[in-house]
């Protein structure tokens, strides 16, 4: 859990995204130390969170980066 603070200290995520990734957390840690499994439109909105913060983190700013640099070439 002081990984997802950290990413919300250091401006990585919103206080949305890290609520939804505390509730990924949890849901995890439930099916995996409980084997409680998670309802099928749970691992769905799980899936699909998951794409969300990926491509806030890592795709956007890189093609924020790629249109930057273009723009200085000009």
């Amino acid at each position: 859990m002081d990984k997802i603070k950290n990413l919300k200290k250091e401006g990585l995520i919103s206080e949305n995204e890290y609520e939804v990734i505390d509730k990924l957390r949890e849901i995890g840690n439930l099916s995996t130390h409980k084997l409680k499994r998670p309802s099928s439109s749970d691992l769905v909105a799980a899936l699909e969170a998951t794409n969300h913060l990926l491509r806030t983190i890592y795709v956007v700013p890189k093609r924020t980066r790629r249109l930057r640099e273009k723009k200085g070439d000009k």
